[in-house]
């Protein structure tokens, strides 16, 4: 038995998307995180609320959600990322994971929004230093990007750190 703290709590969750099942979470890549590298929570936004990141499922959709907290008024659910699962199969595992990244300075290839995107060698990348906690969201093995709160646009900005 998975001891999952990600399931079942009193939080309501975005309409019509479930917890992943343990099954879906039972991957050997995931059993080195307590929260199977499906949910994590720091203070984003800076404001001394915890917020919530979850990888959340919705038939073979894999969805990657921030419930962010704001002052004075209620929590609201911020979808960042949907990964499609295979149709064909009817056991969907979670593709991805998240974890915290720590405030601190990061080389990266490309913010989400710039139109190319280039693979360079890490000591050529671009850095930023990011003074919040953060979320990297990875594929095992695979490409990985933080996503990262914005103060001034009110939401989260997305760099790509590998492909």
């Amino acid at each position: 038995m998975i001891n999952l703290c990600i399931a079942k709590s009193n939080i309501s969750l975005p309409n019509g998307w479930r917890y992943p099942t343990e099954r879906e979470l039972n991957d050997s890549q995931r059993i080195q995180s307590n929260n199977r590298y499906a949910k994590v929570r720091a203070d984003f936004n800076a404001d001394s609320i915890l917020d919530l990141a979850l990888l959340l499922k919705r038939g073979v959709t894999e969805g990657f959600w921030v419930s962010i907290s704001n002052k004075g008024s209620e929590s609201k659910w911020i979808l960042l990322d949907t990964i499609q699962g295979l149709i064909s199969n009817r056991y969907n595992p979670l593709f991805m994971g998240i974890e915290i990244i720590k405030p601190g300075t990061y080389r990266y290839m490309c913010f989400d929004s710039d139109s190319t995107c280039e693979m360079i060698e890490i000591e050529k990348r671009k850095q930023i230093t990011i003074t919040k906690p953060s979320i990297e969201y990875f594929m095992f093995e695979s490409a990985s990007s933080i996503f990262f709160w914005n103060d001034e646009d009110k939401q989260f900005i997305r760099i790509w750190i590998s492909d």
